[in-house]
């Protein structure tokens, strides 16, 4: 699996609201799940949040995920072995902080505009 840079966690970011709509607004599961407090990169065999998706469409296994459910990208980042680039964990971090403060993909992807626009300006 080749590194994951800030431009491809930008893009799969983008795909991801392409798909689903800029106005989608994460709900973090059904009602009746008991997890339902906190954010799942997984739920029901599929990608569930927006960190999820991407990552998933970058090649990061669903079954990758299972031991950080709850967990913050950033945090995750720290445990794993996956080839992500701080600056693409930066990307996620930002549209998922966005997206679990109960706004909209298409704001999550904005936020992740502004990081990718602010890690170019720091070089």
């Amino acid at each position: 699996m080749k590194h994951i840079t800030k431009e491809d966690a930008l893009r799969a970011l983008e795909e991801a609201v392409a798909e689903k709509g800029e106005d989608y607004i994460y709900q973090y599961t059904d009602s009746d799940d008991p997890r339902n407090s906190i954010c799942l990169y997984v739920y029901d065999g599929a990608p569930s949040c927006i960190a999820g998706d991407a990552l998933h469409r970058l090649g990061i296994p669903l079954s990758a995920f299972e031991d950080h459910e709850g967990d913050t990208i950033d945090k995750v980042a720290l445990r794993v072995d996956w080839p992500l680039h701080v600056d693409a964990v930066d990307v996620l971090y930002e549209a998922q902080c966005v997206q679990d403060g109960g706004r909209s993909w298409g704001e999550a992807l904005a936020a992740a505009r502004e990081a990718v626009r602010r890690a170019a300006v720091e070089l």
